[in-house]
């Protein structure tokens, strides 16, 4: 037997943090491990290079670190909005305080001083053109004052062959590191704009394709209210002509009894009209505004009887909850989903000669689920995958399609689900969750 989840998703649109929160969020993770690495950087500099280090120095740009990390870390819980000014402000600000880590622990001998240039791919990835260059334009800024009042150790001399040779390798570091930044955060800025730019493209087209998928169905639902309309309109247009030609009927010809049989007959089928209109206004989501309250299951289940026509009815076998179940839904769009699923069960079992149909209603934590199985010939993968389409029916033109697409939309928007087990041959089984319990 297979099993297919129609629905499921929350009641609320999921929400979106801008590109400014998001990079917040994961500057502030990476600044947190910018100060573990100061504190090996500090290490391993003085045990590799035999450098002295300033440890004031670098547990004070540490602790600055620390500092306005909580105060960002405080920014975003209270929920204020971030601009890429202030990640702007950060990435200077930790370029500066790298700056001071590095001086303090060999200057431009320290080979973590490519740590600038994470700075500019971060700017790059989320600031403007502009403040890209900024950041990058102080790094390199900062880059250069480890040049300056910077003592070396007499062996990192002895490795360059002498004073010059180092100073010259230092200088063509600086230079390296300056084309390096400008490569770096050129091309990551393009290639992140470009992202940009094809995601909006990406927003633009599914705004097109849901307009023309709404406009495809407004159109397929007028087509099938004409449909539906036509035959009562004609009947009602056909006796509107008899009663005209009795109208000018001479009086001693005139067939009371059949005329009051037309009248009935008009009437009758403006009835057949509003009927037809009213599902198709329910079927059209008209009712799914309608804001949740609470009702018992009990309720449910009366009034689903009451709107099944006597002879489905009789087929049809409740079995419900304890009196004390309730849900939390608009009761008029439930009540309308479960008549559509019961009657979907009844066509189903009809078509096999098996009219019975069970609904069970049970109570479980905070949901409530309403079970409704047929006995019909149950239904292939392929129709399975394509159940809860908009317009998509198996009763060959006696449906318009909508029921299970209304079903499967009010349970999302309540946050309960809609399920089907089916198995050709052996028929099907819908459950439709949603929010309740037992007082």
């Amino acid at each position: 037997m297979s099993r297919h989840v129609l629905s499921g998703r929350p009641d609320q649109a999921p929400h979106i943090d801008s590109a400014p929160t998001i990079g917040l969020a994961w500057l502030v993770r990476l600044r947190w491990a910018f100060v573990v690495a100061e504190m090996f950087v500090a290490a391993g500099v003085t045990w590799f290079l035999g450098t002295p280090v300033d440890a004031q120095a670098v547990g004070a740009a540490a602790s600055v670190t620390i500092l306005t990390n909580l105060a960002l870390l405080g920014w975003s819980k209270r929920g204020r909005p971030t601009s890429r000014m202030l990640l702007a402000a950060v990435l200077v600000l930790d370029g500066m305080l790298l700056t001071l880590a590095l001086r303090a622990s060999g200057g431009a001998m320290n080979p973590f001083s490519v740590l600038y240039l994470v700075h500019v791919v971060l700017a790059a990835l989320l600031l403007d053109g502009r403040a890209t260059l900024i950041v990058a334009g102080t790094t390199c800024l900062g880059f250069g004052t480890l040049f300056l009042g910077t003592e070396t150790s007499p062996h990192a001399h002895h490795l360059h062959g002498g004073h010059e040779s180092l100073d010259l390798h230092l200088r063509g570091m600086l230079v390296a590191y300056a084309v390096a930044a400008a490569f770096v955060g050129y091309f990551v800025y393009r290639v992140a704009r470009a992202l940009e730019r094809r995601e909006r493209e990406m927003v633009a087209l599914r705004d097109w394709a849901a307009r023309t998928e709404k406009a495809a169905s407004l159109s397929t639902l007028a087509a099938g209210a004409a449909h539906e309309l036509g035959t009562p309109l004609a009947t009602i247009a056909l006796v509107a002509k008899e009663l005209e030609r009795a109208a000018v009927m001479p009086e001693g010809r005139l067939d009371r009894a059949s005329l009051s049989s037309d009248a009935q007959l008009v009437r009758e089928e403006a009835e057949r009209c509003r009927r037809i209109i009213a599902k198709l206004a329910s079927d059209a989501g008209a009712a799914q505004g309608a804001a949740p309250r609470e009702i018992s299951t009990e309720a449910v289940v009366t009034r689903v009887r009451a709107s099944l026509d006597k002879e489905r009815l009789s087929d049809v076998d409740i079995v419900s909850a304890e009196r004390s179940a309730f849900v939390t839904v608009p009761d008029e769009t439930l009540v309308q989903v479960l008549v559509n699923l019961v009657s979907n069960a009844l066509d189903a079992s009809a078509q096999e000669n098996r009219s019975r149909v069970v609904m069970r209603v049970g109570a479980f934590g905070s949901r409530v689920a309403f079970s409704i199985e047929d006995c019909g010939s149950g239904m292939p993968e392929d129709v399975l995958s394509r159940l809860g389409e908009p317009f998509f029916s198996m009763k060959s033109g006696r449906g318009m399609g909508l029921g299970l697409f209304i079903a499967r939309s009010f349970a999302e928007r309540v946050g309960g689900s809609l399920t089907v087990e089916s198995s050709v041959g052996r028929g099907s089984t819908f459950v439709l969750e949603v929010p309740g319990g037992v007082r």
